[in-house]
């Protein structure tokens, strides 16, 4: 029932509103996400057991608090940073410090210990849900940032390793336009693409046709209109301009068809 219960309660119900709203849907989205709590399924019987545990400390007279904080001790030290599940109901990182410094109160002597533990699985969850933590939804990404003073730098590091990797990944350079066109926004998508260079911008357009069709279709939705987006754009429009004068005829007569597509959808 707790499956069911947070299965509901995570992000496929956005899915279900956005279908209800437009009668669209993202099916890959839902498919893999559905996947996902399938595949998940055993760490929502961890935060049963997790919450069992915690009652019995409250309620039971007596469970020892050395019991507990042994019992809570080795679901942690078992499960690490699995415990930590963005947007899910249960498996939060709220949660994940709550109990890290309940830890830290009821076992004085290993506080220390605990603090360590919590910090390594916690810049393991930043650098893994680095869209989640921009995204900052409800304060929970700065939740995590103020339980030790390493984690903001740490956090910095992380979006400057991952902006670098895009800007030199056609892959996902094509899913950061993708994305935007597809949520209608954006984080910091328009800074990575403006660091896309022309020469790279042209060298993907002519050696690979999945980033040539996307670019195409992002400079002609409203999205790529945006003046967020603009020294990107241009980019674009200029390195377009220069093979449709190109000496390949085959590049520039191609050229020449999407600048003129792209004036017409303009209009």
């Amino acid at each position: 029932m707790i499956g069911i219960y947070l299965l509901l309660k995570s992000d496929v119900v956005f899915i279900l509103r956005q279908y209800c709203q437009t009668s669209l849907v993202d099916e890959e989205s839902l498919v893999n996400i559905i996947k996902s709590k399938i595949n998940n399924q055993h760490l929502y019987v961890i935060s049963d057991d997790i919450q069992k545990k915690r009652d019995k400390h409250l309620y039971d007279m007596s469970y020892e608090v050395d019991s507990y904080v042994e019992d809570l001790w080795e679901i942690f030290e078992e499960h690490g940073n699995k415990l930590i599940i963005a947007g899910d109901a249960y498996l939060n990182s709220g949660n994940f410090i709550h109990y890290i410094e309940q830890l830290k109160e009821l076992d004085i002597e290993n506080k220390e210990k605990y603090h360590d533990f919590a910090v390594e699985h916690l810049k393991s969850f930043i650098k893994e849900n680095l869209d989640w933590m921009k995204d900052g939804s409800f304060g929970d990404a700065q939740n995590i940032l103020d339980f030790d003073v390493s984690l903001p730098d740490y956090y910095e590091e992380c979006i400057k390793e991952s902006d670098q990797s895009a800007v030199n990944s056609v892959e996902q350079i094509i899913t950061m336009m993708r994305d935007i066109r597809q949520k209608h926004g954006w984080n910091n998508e328009p800074e990575v693409l403006s660091k896309v260079q022309p020469k790279d911008i042209k060298q993907y357009i002519l050696d690979n046709p999945k980033y040539c069709k996307e670019v195409v279709r992002f400079l002609s939705s409203p999205e790529g209109k945006d003046l967020n987006v603009s020294e990107y754009t241009e980019n674009v429009i200029s390195v377009f301009q220069d093979l449709s004068k190109s000496q390949n005829k085959n590049h520039a007569d191609k050229a020449k068809k999407i600048l003129k597509y792209l004036e017409n959808t303009n209009k």
